[in-house]
């Protein structure tokens, strides 16, 4: 009955391939609804801007600025309706690839660096870190257009400590053998995981 978008506030202004860029906007173009996330955190004029791309790209669009948890039943409340979608067109090719290693990372300041090598067509990482200066326990890491999110995990335990990730974005961008030369040059030798493959 209706069609919901959700826009990370912090992500909109970040310069992205133009194959994104299509995609947001074909997203809430579609949208009889947008669910703004991340507002909260975002400087004024990120959250400005935010808007004011809503408002040009989905003038007919309910918005709601998500502060905290919104409840499901405002979120995916039917009574919106839904906007007419124009023509389908041809989805950008995503693929997805992922590698494991059993090597610490050195810390998480030498893992921002790592990330920051990767192509902007790269749009999502995410995995569990191994780091040589914080032994006893997983990172959760998760990285979504630039932006980085680490965290404490559980503790390994009798686990054998790893560093596994996980990556998606756009075809270019997703050379096997470069993502294996670039995850080799940060995380260690390449012990498991699987070979870039389409979503």
């Amino acid at each position: 009955d209706a069609v919901v978008t959700l826009l990370d506030v912090l992500a909109s202004g970040e310069d992205r391939p133009p194959e994104v860029d299509a995609l947001v906007y074909r997203q809430l173009e579609g949208a009889g609804l947008v669910v703004l996330t991340k507002g909260e955190a975002a400087p004024a004029e990120t959250l400005a801007r935010a808007r004011a791309l809503v408002a040009e790209v989905a003038p007919r669009a309910g918005v709601i600025e998500q502060v905290g948890d919104d409840p499901a039943a405002v979120v995916l409340d039917t009574s919106w309706g839904a906007s007419p979608v124009g023509p389908r067109t041809a989805r950008p090719p995503f693929v997805t690839w992922s590698a494991e290693s059993r090597t610490p990372a050195a810390s998480l300041p030498s893992v921002t660096q790592a990330l920051r090598a990767l192509p902007a067509g790269i749009l999502r990482v995410k995995g569990v870190l191994w780091l040589a200066d914080q032994p006893d326990g997983r990172v959760i890491l998760h990285r979504v257009g630039r932006r980085v999110d680490v965290a404490p995990g559980r503790p390994w335990r009798d686990e054998r400590p790893h560093t596994r990730l996980v990556a998606i974005g756009l075809q270019a961008s997703m050379d096997p053998a470069s993502l294996d030369a670039w995850f080799e040059a940060w995380f260690g030798p390449r012990v498991g995981g699987r070979p870039a493959a389409s979503l």
